[in-house]
């Protein structure tokens, strides 16, 4: 069971959505264990939709059993007792996570007596700079040939990736202890819509007030998603179809281990810039995962990290010429990210992320070098559900151009 304490709720919820703080403890009902009689087991899923048929927290339903909860929740096997630290070991672990641990990533998880974690994180911490290794050198020797300069950048992307995640998993292994803040939600809504106002300063556009919608829509592990961006002070829209298909992990309809998934996904983009007399025409190829951390160990649960590796071509139109440029690019995304509270009553995530991608209204960085534009740009991103179906999301985005927007947003599970 998560670590509900009210202090550490109430801040979370207030980050994201300034809703009501977050239950401090449920109500549980008796198990058929604790009654010493064999109860029939429940079809699959039927007790998170059941709590997501109650109003919000439970005014009309009763949450699911603690036996439940209980069996859904990730499996501790070869883990053993090592990956719940106690409390009171807190405070050296996480110096120990951040020093030596910031070159030597698990120190957390060793000062703690978990070797097996901590020998999971130096491992991919090993992978992670084999794999810049590997890409930067060949950048290096053929002066960033531009046959090579593709691959061996998302190599190097994903091995700093796995760098940094490993680092941040130790960290937060080390200061939890096991203690999460929530968990993951183990099948997909069937439908969400979310409608929001972002404000969006670029020195390069006259444009600064942006209202956006987004629908998804899940059959099994399919799911189509349009979405609309349209500035309020100019003439600028940005509209996006994207299919996705969900190998592995939640779906609509079916339950999960976890939150870990790998996807596919296919964009296509067309954004107009009515106001300065040009249009942009993209298409992108997106394969995404994410890993929940307590797979490397209990001392992470209530962690999750992301990476995705894509492709795009863009297709540049100009109202004054019929002549047209076009342009392709590296995809990349990193991500570090939290749950918060429970699937089926308040429950909802926040993520910082890395975006490598320029083609968007955050644009990549502006460093003031030489590679102004070339690097993508950080996000934090998170969403909150303080009711069955009713919730709040916030997104900052810091690149050439700063987005600060929120949004409300509506989710719908199966019957």
């Amino acid at each position: 069971m998560p670590d509900r304490r009210p202090a550490i709720a109430a801040v979370a919820v207030l980050a994201l959505c300034a809703a009501g703080p977050l239950r401090a403890e449920e109500e549980a009902s008796p198990s058929p264990a604790s009654s010493g009689e064999q109860g029939s087991p429940s079809p699959a899923g039927s007790g998170e939709r059941a709590s997501h048929s109650a109003g919000c927290f439970g005014e009309q339903g009763s949450p699911s059993s603690g036996a439940s909860r209980e069996r859904d929740s990730p499996s501790t096997e070869g883990t053993g007792e090592q990956g719940e630290l106690a409390d009171r070991d807190r405070l050296l672990p996480s110096l120990g996570a951040l020093l030596p641990g910031i070159l030597l990533h698990g120190a957390g998880h060793w000062i703690a007596d978990d070797e097996p974690a901590a020998a999971k994180l130096l491992a991919l911490e090993g992978v992670g700079l084999l794999g810049a290794a590997a890409g930067l050198v060949p950048i290096y020797l053929s002066g960033a040939s531009r046959y090579l300069v593709g691959p061996c950048y998302a190599l190097t992307l994903g091995g700093a990736g796995l760098f940094l995640q490993s680092g941040m998993a130790d960290l937060w292994g080390a200061a939890s202890a096991g203690h999460a803040l929530g968990e993951p939600e183990r099948s997909q809504a069937r439908i969400e819509a979310m409608i929001g106002y972002a404000w969006v300063h670029d020195p390069q556009f006259d444009h600064d007030h942006f209202l956006h919608f987004q629908a998804v829509l899940r059959r099994g592990r399919l799911a189509i998603s349009p979405s609309v961006w349209v500035a309020a002070d100019a003439d600028n829209q940005r509209f996006r179809l994207e299919a996705s298909f969900r190998f592995w992990g939640p779906a609509a309809g079916s339950r999960a281990r976890d939150g870990s998934f790998v996807q596919l996904a296919l964009g296509a983009t067309h954004h107009r810039y009515g106001g300065d007399g040009f249009e942009v025409l993209g298409a992108e190829l997106f394969v995404s995962g994410r890993l929940d951390l307590s797979r490397l160990g209990q001392s992470m649960r209530g962690a999750f990290a992301e990476l995705g590796l894509g492709y795009a071509h863009e297709l540049y139109a100009y109202r004054s010429s019929p002549a047209h440029d076009d342009a392709s690019m590296l995809l990349a995304q990193l991500g570090f990210g939290l749950y918060l509270g429970e699937p089926g009553q308040a429950w909802g995530e926040l993520a910082l992320r890395y975006e490598h991608r320029n083609d968007g209204l955050a644009g990549g960085m502006a460093v003031g070098w030489m590679t102004d534009g070339i690097p993508g740009h950080p996000a934090l991103e998170g969403f909150f559900y303080p009711c069955r179906s009713w919730g709040l999301g916030i997104e900052l985005h810091a690149g050439s151009a700063w987005i600060l927007g929120a949004s409300l947003r509506y989710r719908e599970d199966e019957p």
